[in-house]
């Protein structure tokens, strides 16, 4: 086995192990639970809770637990760690920022964008206040929470409470997923308008720039031309060439 299976592999069961013990504790607390009110329920001077069935649930995990210890302790010592927890998490809206202060305007895509992104937000903070408000009314009343029974006074609120909170956590994360994918589309036309802005501003400079230069190759060429004309009608072409051949036969002769 490689080492980037062997790390994989290890990084793997570390996670299932960690899943595992989570399991269990919630399991056995759910078991403790109802035992211990079935209990009270035949003899109520009795706690649900007790030591004897603590230590019988955590001695029920604990091989799970030390087990998942053991791997934990064997990836430290070994110096198996997840490459990508190092690596800096992307921030789209930074990005975003950092690329519209580069243009000189703001296009009919990121408005159309920011009016999406504006409305994800309302409607997901809308609808937590909503799954919230349950919670608030059940709170409120005050026979949900009587002297005696605790216990059967937690379960209930965390039966009537938990789902409505979990609910509107939900919603606030599928708000932020939805979110993330407008930024990113809001940063593929901010790309976009960069380097139409970047294609206009160099037609714009190179034009002007051009003139010039193919003006002064045409005077020159006409010049060179002229030079050439004026050489050949006054002779001193003829005798540069007849100089430049008594030179060579000499080179040539002495050579």
């Amino acid at each position: 086995m490689s080492g980037f299976d062997r790390k994989k592999a290890c990084l793997i069961l570390q996670a299932v192990l960690c899943v595992w013990v989570a399991v269990l504790l919630s399991a056995a607390a759910v078991r403790i639970y109802r035992e211990g009110s079935a209990r009270k329920t035949e003899h109520p001077l009795e706690s649900v809770y007790t030591p004897e069935n603590a230590a019988e649930a955590l001695g029920r995990v604990s091989p799970v637990f030390f087990a998942s210890l053991g791997v934990t302790a064997a990836g430290l010592l070994l110096g198996l760690r997840d490459d990508g927890a190092v690596r800096p998490v992307r921030d789209p809206a930074a990005e975003r920022d950092l690329l519209l202060s580069r243009l000189s305007g703001t296009g009919e895509a990121l408005r159309r964008e920011r009016r999406i992104q504006r409305r994800i937000r309302l409607g997901g903070w809308t609808a937590f206040g909503l799954c919230l408000l349950p919670v608030l009314l059940y709170c409120l009343r005050r026979e949900h929470f009587p002297e005696a029974g605790l216990e059967a006074m937690i379960a209930s609120l965390a039966l009537r409470t938990f789902p409505w909170i979990l609910a509107g956590l939900l919603i606030l994360a599928g708000a932020a997923l939805a979110e993330r994918r407008s930024i990113l589309r809001e940063i593929d036309a901010a790309k976009a308008q960069l380097k139409a802005e970047k294609g206009a501003r160099k037609e714009a400079a190179g034009e002007p720039s051009r003139r010039p230069v193919n003006a002064a190759r045409v005077i020159l060429l006409l010049l060179a031309v002229l030079l050439i004309i004026l050489g050949t009608v006054n002779g001193s072409l003829k005798d540069v060439l007849l100089k430049a051949i008594n030179i060579c036969t000499e080179c040539v002769g002495l050579g």
